[in-house]
C-alpha cells in the first residue's frame, strides 16, 4: 500500500465540501472584535458627548446600556474565538460576520441619528446638528436602533450556532487561510 499525503488525498465528502478561502471582510470582522469591545460600547456615551450631541440620556446610556453591549460583546468574542480555534480558521461565520457587520454600522448611524435630553431642553442629534430635521433624524434612529437590536440578537444567535457546528463535526483544521467544509461553518 503506498503512501499518500494527506494534502494529496481526495476530500471524502466530495468536491462540494471542500475547504474555500476565507473572504477579508470575515477575516477582518473578526480582528476587529477586541478593538470594538473596548471602543465601541463607549460609542453611546462619550462618543455622542465629544460630537456635541451629550445630555441627560447619554448618562443613562452610561448606566444601562454599557453593561449590557459589554457582556453581548465580549460573549460574541469568547464565542467567535471558541469557533476559529475549532474550525482552525481566524474568521467568523459567514452568517455570523454578516450580522456583526450589520450591527456595527446600524449602532453607529444609531448614535448619530438619536437626539438626547438635556437641561435646556431637547439636543439634537449630530445629524441634527448637520442640517438633517428632526422627523427624519428621529426615524432613521429609530430603524438603526431596531435594526441593531435584531442584528446583535442575530449575531449571538448564530455564533452559538457556528461553535455548536464546529464542535459536532469534530476538529475540521483546515490550511491557515481556509474555510472549513460547508457543513461546518457557522
Amino acid at each position: 500500500m503506498s503512501q499518500v499525503p494527506v494534502s494529496a488525498r481526495p476530500d471524502p465528502a466530495g468536491p462540494a465540501l471542500a475547504s474555500r478561502p476565507v473572504p477579508g471582510w470575515l477575516r477582518d470582522c473578526y480582528r476587529c472584535q477586541i478593538p470594538l469591545l473596548v471602543i465601541w460600547p463607549l460609542m453611546p456615551s462619550f462618543g455622542r458627548m465629544l460630537l456635541g450631541s451629550g445630555g441627560w440620556m447619554t448618562l443613562f446610556a452610561l448606566f444601562y446600556m454599557l453593561p449590557f453591549l459589554l457582556c453581548a460583546h465580549g460573549l460574541i468574542l469568547v464565542l467567535t474565538r471558541a469557533r476559529a480555534r475549532r474550525v482552525g480558521c481566524d474568521a467568523m461565520g459567514a452568517v455570523t460576520g454578516a450580522f456583526y457587520l450589520v450591527y456595527v454600522v446600524s449602532f453607529f448611524v444609531l448614535c448619530l441619528a438619536m437626539p438626547d435630553a438635556s437641561d435646556a431642553g431637547a439636543t439634537p442629534s449630530v445629524l441634527g446638528w448637520a442640517g438633517l430635521s428632526a422627523s427624519v433624524s428621529d426615524g432613521i434612529a429609530f430603524a438603526a436602533l431596531i435594526l441593531s437590536a435584531v442584528c446583535l440578537a442575530g449575531c449571538l444567535v448564530a455564533a452559538v450556532t457556528g461553535l455548536v457546528l464546529a464542535v459536532r463535526h469534530g476538529s475540521h483544521t483546515t490550511a491557515p487561510g481556509r474555510l472549513p467544509p460547508r457543513d461546518a461553518r457557522g
